[in-house]
């Protein structure tokens, strides 16, 4: 019964392996540690939804705020401007390792890990909206 059971676990994970040939994981040997893309994601989007900021309401208060949560928040409309504004990450709102990481990949999976680490606070802000109109033209551009 056991082997059968081992059996089968290990026909799923040959399976698995072989399921998507053409979408290789990237892993990146930086120091001693190794990040793939999609951990690359996850610490961007965890940093950024993390980033915050203070700003003084109407009332002159100063209050905390969660920067690009808030700035997805405003930008909820750019399905409808023409042309799209872009979604701006600055370098200097992330840590050395984050940099180093997002360098060493090429230009098409930078794009891809930057549209997937915004695109994920887009949609945690309002999925239907983010899946039905600003998944189409949102575009994420870094700066210092």
């Amino acid at each position: 019964m056991i082997d059968s059971i081992n059996s089968n676990i290990n026909n799923a994970v040959k399976m698995t392996d072989n399921a998507l040939p053409q979408y290789p994981l990237k892993v990146l040997d930086i120091g001693n540690n190794l990040w793939s893309v999609n951990y690359i994601i996850d610490r961007l989007k965890q940093h950024l939804a993390s980033f915050r900021y203070i700003l003084r309401n109407c009332e002159g208060e100063r209050v905390e705020g969660r920067k690009y949560y808030d700035h997805a928040y405003q930008m909820q409309v750019i399905g409808a401007l023409k042309p799209t504004p872009r979604f701006i990450i600055y370098l200097s709102d992330l840590t050395p390792k984050l940099i180093k990481e997002i360098s060493k990949l090429d230009n098409e999976t930078r794009g891809y890990v930057l549209l997937q680490a915004v695109g994920r606070i887009f949609e945690d802000i309002n999925s239907e909206l983010y899946h039905n109109s600003i998944s189409k033209v949102l575009k994420v551009r870094l700066e210092d």
